[in-house]
């Protein structure tokens, strides 16, 4: 009987996989962390998280990955970006957001067809995999063509990453200084059928979103949407179950057309309209006052800090130190591909937090560990995720990345967070998984065919490029007539 025992005992749990033998950056309340750490993984979750010592003597898995060497953190979540801009890399460099939007993205999105849409947003999901990224918001802009929101479901749940697929729905033009045409008139539809069809992709996430891939509602701006409007979106986001996102104060543009018509500052008039709530992502928020954020925070509204394209379009800097000074929660994010040229979650990490430290003249305002957990369970918690991902805890996602920091860009390495987020490129993301699945081993993507899709891109967008913009385009981009 003793002997039994002792066999019982000895027996080890089968999980699907182990990873073994890294540094552990758990970013869980107590920022655990274990220098010879090792996670376990059963049926897409972490059921231990621990020493190595330690899970390696109680489990065992057909998939061991050996973490020896190399830093163990939760996946990135990329709390904003639009997939399409792919397509657009580069065009329209040195001009105003408002002028880029009418002449770039705008033109682009009405010439896009189904695979263009398709291609543009697995290149974009290969991309931010490769920078450590497991978890996106895409952010579609509005448009009557309800095949497109399909054409990105597949991709989002062809790439492996997990995602929230955003649908734009915007019920007035912009004409904030031109005609309405320039702008979204061509791809405004009545806020029924706009809504009938989120309601559409609300089921269509659920059927063949894998688990991984859910829904959220993403008015393009506060400006082309009508007041009452505001009321229906909140009324559909908890009829769902969703989030809403929008850009907001990215431009002073939303303070002085609010101001126009309605007499009020932006954050103002929303707070009135009841729209601010713990569900609402503001994303951008450079232009946001004192009064602002302090509205943010009494109605607990969320964030998005996406300080390379607030660089790159020349918008200013986000007022995130006094955001965080005042409890609200802020996440990280890229923006789209033509407002950024990236999908490089690592590069947000450390633009973001030099950004505020130059902003405000104070090295000491925004550390790595800031910008990781940004990155991880804020991200989480801005998207209504946290219970979920975020941080590598026993009963959540096993979304992780492991980064290879024997890289001329990172060795020496004396600390795996600030390594990460201020010495850091792709090329040290060795292997990512989500929902313990692995979608990137080695530094490989896995399952899919990187370089045929890349090709079938470039032949895709030349072709849109030429379709969007003409054969001027040429004078600015001769690659694009290269063979």
């Amino acid at each position: 009987m003793p002997e039994q025992t002792l066999q019982a005992q000895e027996k080890m749990e089968t999980v699907d996989t182990l990873i073994l033998g890294g540094y552990l950056v758990t970013v869980d309340e107590a920022d655990r962390e274990y220098p010879d750490g090792a996670l376990a993984i059963r049926d897409g979750r972490l059921v231990a998280v621990g020493p190595t010592a330690e899970i390696a003597h109680r489990y065992e898995a057909s998939n061991v990955i050996n973490a020896s060497g190399k830093c163990i953190f939760p996946g990135l979540v990329n709390t904003h970006t639009h997939l399409f801009q792919t397509f657009m890399k580069g065009l329209g460099e040195g001009i105003h957001v408002h002028e880029w939007l009418k002449v770039v993205t705008t033109p682009g999105i009405l010439q896009m067809e189904p695979d263009d849409f398709y291609l543009s947003a697995m290149v974009g999901c290969m991309e931010a995999i490769r920078s450590g990224t497991t978890t996106l918001v895409e952010y579609m802009y509005p448009n009557p063509r309800h095949e497109m929101g399909d054409a990105v479901l597949e991709a989002l749940v062809d790439s492996g990453v997990r995602a929230l697929l955003g649908r734009s729905v915007a019920d007035i033009g912009d004409n904030d200084g031109y005609p309405v045409t320039a702008y979204y008139a061509d791809l405004l539809e009545p806020l029924d059928e706009a809504l009938q069809d989120c309601a559409r992709l609300v089921r269509a996430c659920r059927d063949r979103g894998e688990g991984r891939v859910t829904f959220c509602l993403a008015p393009p701006n506060m400006r082309c949407v009508e007041p009452e409007t505001f009321a229906v979106f909140q009324e559909f986001a908890r009829a769902h179950n969703c989030i809403i996102t929008m850009h907001t104060c990215e431009t002073a543009r939303d303070d002085e057309i609010i101001g126009a018509r309605h007499g009020l500052r932006a954050i103002e008039w929303l707070e009135g309209l009841g729209f601010l709530a713990s569900n609402f992502l503001a994303v951008h928020c450079v232009h946001l006052i004192e009064d602002g954020i302090r509205r943010f925070a009494r109605n607990d509204v969320r964030v998005s800090y996406n300080p390379v394209s607030n660089m790159y379009l020349g918008n200013g800097v986000a007022p995130v130190a006094r955001l965080l000074e005042e409890g609200v929660i802020v996440s990280l994010g890229v923006d789209g591909a033509s407002s950024n040229n990236s999908q490089n979650m690592l590069e947000a990490l450390k633009m973001g937090v030099l950004l505020q430290r130059a902003a405000t003249q104070n090295p000491g305002v925004m550390s790595s560990r800031d910008a990781l957990r940004m990155a991880t369970i804020d991200g989480a918690r801005a998207i209504g995720m946290a219970h979920e991902i975020g941080s590598l805890e026993v009963g959540k996602r096993a979304d992780v990345l492991i980064a290879d920091f024997y890289q001329p860009i990172s060795a020496p390495y004396y600390n795996p967070v600030s390594t990460l987020a201020f010495s850091s490129s792709p090329q040290v993301v060795d292997t990512v998984l989500v929902g313990g699945r692995v979608v990137l081993q080695d530094g490989q993507v896995t399952a899919l065919n990187e370089r045929e899709l890349i090709l079938r891109a470039q032949q895709a967008g030349r072709r849109l490029a030429l379709r969007s913009y003409g054969p001027q385009v040429l004078e600015l981009c001769p690659a694009i007539a290269a063979p």
